[in-house]
């Protein structure tokens, strides 16, 4: 369901139960049950590579049609590194063209969404990301991490010790 515009009522003009349903109830739907796709993992991932990768795109590759032009991005897990002074760094290829943090089509250091350092220490990170400038339209989203130096990993969920990782993407 898509936002319409609110029409313009006009003075005397009659209330039916369709214009009512179209005008209201419609437009309340649609404001709380907002486009979204998300996805839970109980596994766990690991990278070596020092260029960004995509994390698994089997299973975080996320598809979601828009129809405004913001969207909050968010992904919940623990992380950890196995060498001493390594940083993960994380971030979000849209619609396989583009990185949310660098702005463009390379995966620069400084745009990178987050960066951990610590050797192997479980960091929760919860990241929430509000996008102001996307297109309307059906997009792809894929979670992507590089590492540099050692072993990068999500920790597979454990109960209450470790999170799964938990990525979505919602229209707001």
């Amino acid at each position: 369901m898509s936002w319409d515009i609110p029409r313009d009522w006009q003075e005397k003009e009659a209330f039916t139960a369709i214009k009512f349903n179209k005008e209201i109830r419609d437009k309340l739907n649609y404001l709380k049950n907002k486009p979204k796709v998300e996805v839970r993992s109980a596994e766990g991932f690991t990278t070596t590579s020092n260029t960004m990768v995509a994390v698994d795109d089997k299973v975080f590759r996320l598809e979601l049609e828009t129809f405004t032009s913001e969207i909050i991005i968010e992904l919940v897990s623990s992380v950890k590194c196995s060498t001493l002074n390594a940083e993960v760094n994380l971030n979000v290829w849209v619609d396989d063209s583009y990185y949310l943090g660098a702005g463009e089509n390379t995966d620069a250091y400084l745009g990178s969404f987050l960066s951990l350092e610590g050797v192997n220490y479980d960091n929760i990170i919860q990241m929430n990301v509000l996008v102001k400038d996307l297109a309307p339209g059906l997009h792809t989203f894929s979670l992507h991490w590089r590492v540099t130096a050692g072993t990068a990993e999500f920790r597979a969920s454990t109960g209450l010790k470790h999170l799964g990782p938990y990525f979505s993407v919602r229209e707001t």
